[in-house]
């Protein structure tokens, strides 16, 4: 990795530091609410999700789809790095800032899970697995926002992604194997639940690799 990737990687670090520092301190601040209550649990699970996906969009909404479709990525080509290069850096800049916020809350999360007295511990692998979706979900706006200017094509993405957080939570919630240790007084880490992590995280993976290797067929970044 040279000086040029290493900077420009910082660059989106930089750019996005107070987007980082809100979305982290509102879902902290979710966190302490949820552990006041049952009301106030469902209050705060509701906005600590909504910050997780609301940065999941915005971060390659506006760093990344807004900038290509207003053609500011031209001084790109003035740099000494390779369209699919650039591109790296770029991915790894935004997918950075969003690990930020998301792997923050998600450590508040299974802290508020496990130390809470009227949270049960088999909640977890559940909690677990909802992050391990919005990580997924992220990566398919990103994918997207990469790869198309059309605001149709991205706006598809968004909704069916956030309709799939819905089913989601929906379908992993009445499997037997997750759903029967739910409310069991430590987490059960199973092969279900190892099974669906593995396919959230490979899919991500795909995902977030999509985009160079397009590029770089094609030879160019606008």
């Amino acid at each position: 990795m040279n000086a040029v990737t290493v900077q420009l990687i910082l660059k989106e670090l930089h750019a996005h530091r107070w987007l980082v520092a809100a979305a982290i301190a509102a879902g902290i601040f979710s966190l302490v609410l949820a552990s006041t209550g049952e009301v106030a649990f469902n209050i705060g699970a509701l906005a600590w999700l909504t910050i997780i996906i609301s940065a999941g969009v915005l971060l390659p909404l506006y760093g990344i789809h807004q900038e290509r479709k207003d053609r500011s990525l031209l001084f790109a080509l003035s740099l000494p790095v390779s369209p699919a290069g650039y591109i790296r850096a770029k991915m790894i800049g935004v997918v950075s800032t969003f690990v930020a916020v998301w792997s923050a809350l998600t450590i508040g999360a299974a802290v508020l899970v496990l130390s809470a007295p009227d949270i049960p511990n088999g909640l977890l692998p559940y909690v677990l697995l909802l992050s391990g979706f919005l990580l997924l979900n992220f990566s398919l706006v990103t994918s997207c926002a990469f790869l198309s200017t059309s605001d149709i094509a991205i706006g598809a993405v968004i909704i069916l992604t956030n309709m799939g957080v819905t089913l989601f939570m929906m379908t992993i919630s009445r499997l037997p194997a997750i759903s029967a240790h739910m409310l069991a007084a430590s987490p059960v880490w199973n092969g279900p639940f190892f099974k669906v992590l593995a396919a959230e995280l490979a899919i991500a993976l795909i995902a977030f690799s999509l985009p160079p290797i397009v590029i770089s067929r094609r030879r160019e970044i606008l």
